[in-house]
């Protein structure tokens, strides 16, 4: 498959994969093994990379299943917000206001969620210099 990104020339489209999917997955519900320090100092090693590993498995990939099939069923850009709107499609005001209540939501998840990552990569970098 090609895409023309809008310019002069069109760009072979690659898959993600598998472990593109997996690694997806796992920064979009973890954030990746930031903060699981004291979670290993408490328990342990093996009790923290077990319950890394059930939440991947219980809460993840149930998620990516249902993302696929969402996906797969409504192949437009746009996501979460197209996904509620076309669930209300049969109440137009209904579904727009649900559309719009979703991307609220989805930008106020952002907002505070990278809110978060400067002062981690300081207190990283405080701990890592002395």
């Amino acid at each position: 498959k090609f895409f023309s990104c809008g310019c002069c020339f069109a760009v072979m489209a690659k898959g993600l994969g598998f472990w593109g999917l997996v690694g997806a997955v796992f920064f979009a519900t973890a954030g990746g093994p930031y903060n699981i320090e004291p979670a290993i100092q408490a328990a342990g090693a093996w009790p923290a990379v077990l319950t890394q590993l059930c939440v991947s498995l219980f809460w993840s990939f149930p998620v990516a299943l249902v993302a696929t099939e969402l996906s797969a069923a409504i192949p437009m850009n746009g996501g979460r917000i197209l996904w509620a709107q076309k669930a209300f499609v049969s109440h137009p005001w209904f579904a727009d206001m649900l559309a719009f209540i979703m991307g609220s939501l989805i930008a106020l998840h952002a907002l505070i969620d990278l809110a978060v990552y400067p002062g981690l990569v300081r207190t990283y970098l405080g701990q890592a210099t002395g």
